[in-house]
């Protein structure tokens, strides 16, 4: 069974698409039960966390060696 690697070059959307597939496989050849739109989604979420955005500013340097003058 191919494992699933997160592509941050495709959308979430599009990752969960190919992760909900791929689960989907995986579990009917366990004769595992197949999860619902909901808790795939949920699954997914806690699997693979959004990614927080993060701003950098240069203020942290005001008042510090790191300064830039």
């Amino acid at each position: 069974m191919e494992e699933f690697k997160y592509d941050s070059d495709k959308t979430r959307m599009e990752n969960y698409r190919i992760w909900k597939e791929m689960n989907d496989i995986e579990r009917a050849l366990f004769n595992d039960k197949i999860l619902s739109p909901m808790e795939s989604a949920r699954k997914f979420a806690k699997l693979y966390p959004k990614e927080k955005e993060v701003l950098v500013s240069r203020d942290w340097r005001k008042g510090t060696i790191w300064e830039r003058r």
